[in-house]
């Protein structure tokens, strides 16, 4: 089992599809994951003639439900939208995946996008976390950016 890091970094809110929402770039071992994903969904996408609909995800929205679905569950599987589509619209575009947490460690898998059901993504794989790097990357994104976030509407 090999473990990866987690690193959050916020995304200027000038987007219209932000709608004033405190986004987060994620990393995974220093690569961008919509990267990952877009590299993963392009040849399925290219083969539908549609190459533009690959990655086609917004940064991770930080809001309180997706906040409490990576953080705050208890111990065992859920599953939820991770990203969702560009134009900001929830649930347009979203990409599901399944969210593992156990007392060491915590497991991103059974990636799929809900509107293409013939897409595999059994070979993109399952991210292990060290579930204290993983809370510690979001507890430490939150803290600057919410502290931030707050004084420029002051």
């Amino acid at each position: 089992m090999t473990v990866s890091s987690l690193l959050l970094k916020p995304v200027k809110q000038d987007s219209e599809s932000s709608n004033g929402r405190l986004l987060a770039e994620v990393f995974i071992n220093q690569t961008r994951f919509i990267d990952l994903i877009t590299a993963h969904e392009q040849p399925l996408a290219t083969l539908e003639s549609n190459p533009s609909i690959a990655g086609a995800y917004s940064a991770l929205i930080c809001d309180a439900y997706t906040i409490e679905h990576l953080l705050h569950l208890g111990m065992g599987t859920h599953r939820f939208a991770l990203l969702e589509c560009t134009c900001g619209e929830v649930g347009c575009w979203p990409l599901k995946m399944s969210l593992t947490k156990t007392a060491k460690t915590i497991q991103w898998h059974q990636f799929s996008q809900p509107y293409r059901e013939g897409w595999s993504y059994a070979d993109f794989g399952t991210f292990v976390f060290e579930r204290k790097q993983y809370e510690e990357a979001f507890k430490s994104f939150l803290k600057t950016n919410l502290l931030i976030n707050h004084h420029a509407d002051a």
